[in-house]
């Protein structure tokens, strides 16, 4: 039985309707694996000990300029590293999720927009 035939729709439309919700899946796993890793960085801040052998001098980092100058504690730095490496997962999850809406609201027009990236 063809699973197109009661829905009155093209098997590349159900396909891509099928690429739509997987995309959405995906998208949606990936924002909960963040947010569970998040979680463990303030539940467990000793994780964070390896972003520490990134910065050699414990010593703050400093701005000049002419006039004024201030500078990071190297504690902030070190939880801004991590925040920062997981702005990448948290785009591609992002992306993924937006490709999937894109995808179930015009089936018929979505993998145009796939295959622009």
């Amino acid at each position: 039985m063809n699973l197109a035939e009661g829905f009155n729709i093209s098997p590349l439309e159900l396909f891509k309707v099928l690429l739509g919700f997987t995309l959405i899946f995906m998208g949606l796993v990936i924002s909960v694996l963040l947010l569970y890793q998040v979680y463990q960085f303030f539940l467990a801040p000793q994780q964070l000990a390896a972003f520490r052998q990134l910065m050699p001098v414990p010593a703050p980092i400093s701005f000049r300029n002419e006039q004024t100058s201030f500078s990071i504690p190297t504690e902030i730095v070190i939880y801004i590293i991590p925040l920062l490496l997981l702005q990448i997962p948290i785009r591609i999850a992002s992306m993924l999720i937006g490709l999937g809406i894109t995808l179930l609201q015009r089936p018929g027009e979505g993998l145009k927009e796939v295959t622009k990236l």
